[in-house]
């Protein structure tokens, strides 16, 4: 998963890249405006100095060093940064002075963040811990105010005196349009259900500590799940469908779509696209895993130890920046693999900005998955050293991750033969289960976010009508089973990244195999990129096909009926 997003605000797609480029241009600007501007300063890690790092070590402290330097945000001095910028934006003529303040907001922004998502991975790292849930919940509860202040700081500097020189030398042409409008920000109702979202999730969070002591293999657990957080669910869909009323769209899914995905692809093209699935894939899905020797893969047990040997000899084989991301990985402890049923049921990569580096969640199954999930994270940890920091749409950030684990089939050489060959098998089957699941549990959030006020009960038949569609009677499934789907929660609508970039990441993987050094060569250039880049424009730019194109899902039918059955 990529960057958990922990409060789905308007910023999360308009204003977390727009922040960066137009950062990286104040800098600039200020630099040729004032060349005794003195450098900001951050708290920093190591400094890229590294230490010996146990191989089999699950959580090697890298995490405590970095919670040593949490500090809990000072709203109130953050709103009063805020204030004294929205006023010189509006009353001054001196560019410099603008630039200044407004780089202050935008680095006081980045350090709210930073310490938000730090409160996020402690807290996820034990649910059960109220220290760190309260730091955490009072961060979420201060986040739509620090979002908002960035809206705000557009509406100001609309009025500024010297708008054309801010467009023309920071922003560029057009930026504040809309912004110089009354009530351009967005209106407090707005705020009113993020805020009310953002105390949902951590309820969320709550019960999904109650989750934690239920007995995962028990014949109703899935029934307990739905109960559990089934409510949770609720409120969020009735809370999401008045944001999408509130600006006037139709559905949450489009309303989803505009502010948070920068997708350049339709609805039209995505309804093809799972029918497409549904019909060539999901017959092929039902036979692989109606062979009983095919879970013979996944009897194993696995460790951190032969996580890291398989990420660790990748990496070094791969060569070149990847190496070095690993090294940084490895040396400061950026990553956690511990097992725990208080730890968060999932996995994801952040980067703390303020800090200058990425960090790697994972809470690991104990099988064969392991191993690419973890070269999965590890992908994003790439583009985010190589970036240092990326601000990618979904689909392009899937990419860098799902092309590692492809790439790392190749490349790594450890533990030992035998758990590679069966990394591989499992690898290629999880590609096909990433097509039809993730196709199947979008069909579902869309049957969720289409109905008006609906029940527990409502929930469950949906999703027991999208099972039966998909195939899932091959591998079991509960009615409840939806309510285990972290996405869901906090992302939705994020999981047709996963399907789209799934594509392109095979594509990248069938070139490695027909030119050796090929796949990996375009797969290391593309780890720098950190703008947000809508999906099929980058695919274009990089040489690679659109998943929707005709035959495109029919071909993929063919290869993995070759490769697995």
């Amino acid at each position: 998963m990529y960057k958990k997003i922990l409060t789905l605000a308007l910023s999360a797609a308009l204003l977390l890249s727009g922040c960066t480029w137009v950062g990286q241009n104040l800098d600039e600007v200020l630099a040729a405006l004032e060349t005794t501007q003195p450098a900001a300063t951050t708290p920093t890690t190591s400094g890229g100095e590294t230490t010996d790092v146990p191989a089999d070590d699950a959580s090697p402290g890298g995490l405590a060093r970095l919670q040593a330097q949490y500090t809990r945000p000072d709203l109130d001095e953050y709103l009063a940064l805020a204030e004294e910028a929205y006023t010189l934006g509006e009353t001054s003529s001196s560019l410099s002075a603008v630039v200044r303040k407004v780089n202050q907001l935008y680095d006081a922004y980045d350090e709210f963040y930073t310490m938000l998502y730090l409160a996020d991975i402690s807290y996820s790292m034990d649910l059960s811990d109220t220290s760190w849930q309260a730091e955490y919940d009072f961060c979420m509860s201060a986040s739509t105010q620090v979002d908002e202040s960035i809206e705000l700081l557009y509406a100001s500097l609309a009025q500024s005196p010297i708008l054309d020189e801010l467009e023309g030398q920071l922003f560029g042409d057009g930026f504040f349009d809309g912004y110089d409008q009354p009530g351009s920000a967005w209106p407090e109702e707005f705020t009113r259900l993020l805020e009310e979202e953002a105390q949902l999730l951590t309820e969320y969070y709550d019960q999904s500590d109650v989750m934690a002591g239920l007995d995962p293999y028990a014949p109703d657990y899935f029934d307990q799940a739905a109960q559990t957080l089934g409510p949770v669910m609720l409120d969020l869909i009735s809370v999401r469908q008045e944001m999408a009323d509130l600006w006037g769209y139709e559905s949450y899914e489009a309303f989803a779509w505009d502010f948070y995905y920068y997708r350049d692809y339709t609805t039209e093209q995505v309804d093809s696209y799972l029918e497409d699935i549904r019909q060539y894939l999901v017959p092929v899905y039902t036979q692989l895993w109606g062979q009983d020797d095919i879970y013979d893969i996944f009897d194993g047990s696995y460790d951190a130890s032969q996580c890291l040997a398989y990420v660790s000899s990748a990496a070094e084989n791969m060569g070149g920046i990847i190496e070095d991301a690993y090294a940084l990985m490895a040396g400061d402890g950026l990553y956690d693999l511990s097992a725990s049923p208080n730890k968060y049921p999932g996995s994801f990569e952040v980067y703390l900005i303020s800090f200058d580096v990425p960090f790697v969640f994972l809470n690991p199954g104990g099988d064969i998955t392991d191993l690419t999930a973890f070269a999965h994270e590890f992908g994003h940890f790439a583009n985010d050293y190589a970036a240092e920091g990326a601000y990618l749409s979904a689909d392009v950030a899937e990419i860098m991750s799902q092309a590692m684990e492809y790439l790392s089939l190749d490349y790594a050489t450890a533990p030992d033969e035998d758990t590679l060959a069966l990394v591989r098998q499992a690898k290629l089957a999880d590609s096909l289960s990433t097509y039809v699941e993730q196709a199947a549990y979008y069909s579902f959030e869309r049957e969720m976010y289409a109905m008006d006020n609906p029940t527990l009960e409502d929930l469950n038949a949906a999703y027991a009508e999208v099972a039966q569609a998909f195939g899932f009677d091959t591998v079991g499934w509960a009615p409840g089973e939806w309510a285990t789907v972290p996405h869901f929660f906090t992302q939705p609508f994020y999981i047709l990244s996963y399907v789209v970039s799934n594509d392109a990441a095979m594509q990248i993987y069938q070139m490695e195999q027909e030119e050796a050094g090929s796949g990996l060569a375009l797969y290391t250039d593309m780890l720098y990129l950190w703008e947000s880049t809508s999906p099929l424009t980058f695919l274009e730019e990089q040489g690679l096909g659109s998943p929707f194109a005709s035959g495109r899902v029919e071909a993929l039918a063919g290869y993995f009926q070759a490769a697995l059955c």
